[in-house]
């Protein structure tokens, strides 16, 4: 019982770790997408990294000779440019994307940086609650990744142990180990949410979406923290019946 209770407790772990990571690697917890009739702007933000795309809506060259003159939204392009950049100091034009290409130059057209930067994402005071809320996050996703990996080599070295004591108390670690993950994972849950309701003080008609990497960590802790109180609770009533007589485990009966 004690043996499939730690191998439940590894494919659940693999499990949490892979979605962990895979969330942890996209730009797409929060969404942050602005339009009019030139441009459309749409910026990610994750907790080790942002991607933006920038769409300038032209028309076809056929279109513009047809017309004998350039399309009115080519015309406006500069005047909206710079509209923009004066009503949407949150984020600023350049910081939304490296290039301005037409969708259909590119698959997503995204283009991804590092994220965040203290020197350029955290300058000013209404940028630097949202900066620390994601280095949080970041940090402790990162952690909990790392208290994963030792989870799994715990449950790993647990099944393959000979002592009969190492079967009957190594949930404490396990579990622990486990815990601390999937509490890590949740912090880092609850920080980018509150990041999303509370720390956009411009939003200028833009609208918020929390993305597919969001919802990722969040089934991922989830599966932690389900797989956590089964691991603990498990090996709690076995180590009991251990201890009283009524399960011994290879003979063993805790004193």
């Amino acid at each position: 019982m004690q043996t499939r209770s730690y191998l439940f407790a590894l494919v659940a772990a693999v499990a949490v770790f892979i979605l962990q990571v895979w969330s942890m690697r996209q730009a797409n917890w929060i969404q942050w997408k602005k339009e009019n009739r030139v441009l459309s702007t749409t910026i990610q933000y994750g907790p080790l990294r942002t991607c933006s795309k920038v769409v300038l809506r032209i028309s076809s060259p056929s279109s513009s000779s047809a017309s004998g003159s350039q399309s009115p939204a080519f015309n406006s392009s500069s005047a909206a440019t710079s509209f923009y950049n004066a009503t949407s100091p949150y984020p600023s034009y350049p910081q939304l994307s490296d290039a301005m290409v037409h969708a259909s130059e590119k698959d997503d057209g995204f283009v991804c940086r590092s994220f965040p930067q203290t020197d350029q994402d955290c300058n000013s005071e209404n940028d630097r609650s949202f900066c620390t809320a994601f280095l949080t996050a970041g940090y402790s996703l990162q952690l909990s990744g790392i208290l994963l990996v030792a989870s799994m080599i715990s449950a790993v070295l647990t099944v393959f142990s000979h002592s009969p004591l190492n079967k009957v108390e190594g949930y404490r670690v396990v579990g622990g180990l486990m815990s601390a993950a999937t509490l890590l994972g949740i912090v880092a849950f609850a920080i980018v949410h509150d990041a999303y309701k509370n720390d956009w003080p411009y939003l200028f008609g833009a609208s918020l979406s929390l993305g597919a990497a969001f919802w990722t960590e969040l089934a991922a802790w989830l599966i932690g923290l389900l797989a956590s109180i089964g691991v603990l609770a498990g090996g709690f009533r076995a180590e009991r019946a251990a201890r009283t007589g009524a399960a011994p485990v290879n003979g063993y009966t805790r004193i």
